[in-house]
Order: C-alpha cells, then structure tokens, then sequence
C-alpha cells in the first residue's frame, strides 16, 4: 500500500490517527510505504521500493514476482 503524507500529517490530531491506522494495516499484513512531498521529487526510488514491496510479497506467499514479468 502506497501513502502520500502532506502537510496536513503533521497535525498532531491527524497524525495519532495515521499511526493507528497504519499499525492495523501492519498488523493485517500490509507492505506499507509512506512518501512525502520530497520523495516525490525521486520517482525512480518510489518505483524500487515498489518493486521491492512486490517481490517480497510475492516471496512471502511463494508467488512469482509480478513485475518482473514486465521487465
């Protein structure tokens, strides 16, 4: 799962709210990603982390890779 933080996460109120929500999506076995602003400005190293995320995934439940089939 992708998320994009902006400025309205550091809000005290919004971010207790994002970490409780976020250790529930941990908990149910998400792969959980969170970007801000800046990392924005990188897609190149979104797009590795991605396709990291996927491969271990996949690992995980003994998966081919899905994106390296578009390789």
């Amino acid at each position: 799962m992708l998320e994009y933080d902006g400025r309205e996460h550091g809000i005290e109120e919004r971010r207790v709210t994002d970490l409780r929500r976020r250790n529930l999506l941990v908990r149910a076995g998400c792969y959980l990603l969170v970007y801000s602003a800046a990392d924005l400005r990188k897609p190149w190293s979104i797009e590795a982390d991605v396709r990291h995320a996927f491969a271990v995934q996949s690992a995980r439940r003994g998966l081919p890779t899905p994106l390296s089939i578009m390789d």
